[in-house]
């Protein structure tokens, strides 16, 4: 059996968890959160080099390897903050799909 106090700490766990998704949800702090990220990404990597390594591989196949052993190969750090930025992207266009879509619903 929960005492009260248990059991207001758990519904007010539950309002604390749903007002932090709510906030996150909110369009400008995915696109200030993408831009932190991809500043990260500038000051961990050299982006300039692994973009004229890339240019160099000639088929489809070594282009997806190369970058495939780019990431593998690179810190811990740099490979989260490069899934964040990919996760935060996906949101982002998941977004502008479910806008697109009610935008051709009511045209």
């Amino acid at each position: 059996m929960h005492t009260p106090y248990e059991l207001k700490q758990k519904v007010m766990n539950g309002v604390y968890r749903t007002y932090i998704l709510r906030r996150l949800s909110h369009p400008a702090v995915r696109v200030g959160a993408l831009v932190a990220l991809l500043f990260a990404i500038r000051e961990l990597t050299f982006v300039s080099k692994v973009i004229e390594n890339a240019v160099l591989k000639q088929n489809p196949f070594e282009f997806y390897g190369y970058f495939v052993a780019a990431f593998t190969g690179t810190e811990l750090v740099v490979q989260l903050v490069v899934i964040a930025a990919l996760g935060v992207t996906a949101f982002m266009v998941k977004d502008a799909a479910v806008l697109l879509r009610a935008a051709r619903l009511q045209a």
